[in-house]
């Protein structure tokens, strides 16, 4: 099946990429060579992107089983049971983000039924955009997105041993003055060589309703709950049950 790679993968670096400035984030990965975040190794993410942090505001959330990732030794550990989960699912696209304390894997977005379950595959990552000057992650969802009415996901994955609160406030409206960035499609070989300590996998999710009249929101709370939607996408069953 052949699939709009281009527009999907242009929606998905456009989304965070807003949320990355219109948050604050900077350029350049602070941690990066700094102390350890307590595990006893030194914090070599390179040039791994920063994630908006604290992270923006989601439609909902889930706090993994411990269990999940009992086996995992090291942060590539980790990113391999989630990647492998998300391939098993469909989510052919992700990219990799630094936090602190860890990292973070944001997959593609897909067109979902109201009740969470993905659309058909035709469907499912049929997201559509306009070719224009986008100011705002505010501007961009109300007038680039151009998709059909419906619900549109992005889960995001947050693999962190700190302690953090999500962001109270939606994304400014900061004026966007360089092409969007997006993150890595790997964890640098050192930075992945972590080891796990204490460290806890958030699924967030934000989800998107696209208006018969041609409105985009973002959904802040979503009508179903985290798990709920880890369960209809089957990401919680092959993370559960796969190596």
């Amino acid at each position: 099946m052949r699939h709009n790679k281009f527009n999907v993968c242009f929606f998905f670096l456009c989304f965070f990429s807003l949320c990355l400035i219109s948050c604050g984030a900077g350029s350049g990965n602070p941690n990066a060579g700094a102390p350890n975040d307590g595990t006893g190794v030194a914090n070599d993410a390179g040039d791994l992107a920063d994630f908006p942090w604290p992270p923006p505001r989601p439609s909902a959330t889930y706090n993994l089983p411990t269990r999940v990732f009992a086996s995992c030794k090291v942060y590539n550990d980790v990113a391999t049971k989630i990647i492998t989960a998300l391939d098993a699912c469909g989510y052919n696209q992700r990219s990799i983000f630094h936090v602190p304390g860890g990292f973070a894997i944001a997959a593609q977005i897909e067109q979902i039924n109201e009740d969470g379950s993905p659309k058909p595959e035709n469907e499912r990552w049929n997201v559509k955009y306009t070719k224009q000057k986008i100011f705002s992650l505010k501007d961009y969802v109300k007038a680039l997105f151009t998709s059909s009415p419906g619900f549109y996901r992005c889960i995001v994955f947050i693999v962190t041993n700190k302690s953090f609160r999500t962001s109270p406030n939606e994304p400014s409206d900061s004026l966007v003055e360089s092409f969007p960035v997006s993150g890595n499609n790997a964890l640098p070989q050192n930075y992945g060589q972590t080891p796990v300590n204490n460290h806890s996998c958030m699924a967030f999710i934000y989800e998107i309703q696209k208006k018969d009249d041609g409105e985009a929101t973002l959904l802040v709370p979503s009508t179903i709950s985290g798990e709920a939607h880890l369960t209809k996408s089957n990401i919680y069953n092959k993370l559960s049950y796969e190596n």
